[in-house]
């Protein structure tokens, strides 16, 4: 599945607009804004789909960068209203984390290096090695950068779906980079 809305609306939301309801950290380093990252959708997204959990249950000291959205970062989430959703301490909410309501956990930020970001999550995903999840071919889309592993869980598949554009590329005409990972877990998918 797509996630072409997710980013129109994320366009739409961030970018345009240039305002932001948390901002990010100042004096934040490119090595510090991916870690967030990385730690967003491996510590909140891929912890809570494995452990079955929801990820309003991971506990706090894991995802310590994680805090609830407050009313005004709520103006500009793009997960359903009625659902939890987390901004980034580090990224403010150029880093959002929320539930879909299929059960998707959704990692989306923007005006971070695309590549060199996605690169140090699918490295974290192999260093767990290819036994825990396997790399899958990436069919590029609207997104040309992008990974896909899989892990099976007590009969169950979950799914490490990351993509995103830098500006300027093929698909992409926002003024800033634009990148998610969306996490799956579907019962008694494992072949």
């Amino acid at each position: 599945m797509r996630y072409r809305g997710v980013v129109a609306l994320l366009a739409l939301a961030l970018c345009g607009s240039g305002a932001w309801a948390t901002s990010p950290r100042p004096g934040l380093t490119k090595g510090e804004a991916i870690k967030a990252f990385v730690d967003a959708a491996n510590l909140g997204c891929v912890y809570s789909r494995v452990s079955g959990a929801p990820i309003d249950s991971v506990p706090g000291h894991i995802v310590d960068d994680l805090v609830p959205a407050d009313a005004d970062d709520r103006r500009i989430v793009l997960g359903p209203k009625d659902r939890p959703a987390w901004v980034s301490k580090s990224l403010g909410s150029l880093l959002q984390v929320f539930e879909d309501k299929k059960g998707a956990c959704m990692v989306v930020a923007i005006q971070l290096p695309v590549q060199a970001t996605l690169d140090a999550e699918a490295k974290m995903l192999r260093d767990l090695g290819g036994s825990a999840y396997v790399e899958k071919p990436f069919k590029v889309g609207d997104n040309p950068i992008g990974y896909e592993f899989e892990r099976v869980v007590d009969g169950d598949v979950v799914t490490i779906h990351m993509e995103g554009a830098e500006p300027g590329l093929p698909m992409h005409t926002a003024r800033q980079s634009l990148m998610w990972v969306r996490v799956t877990r579907t019962a008694g998918k494992a072949r």
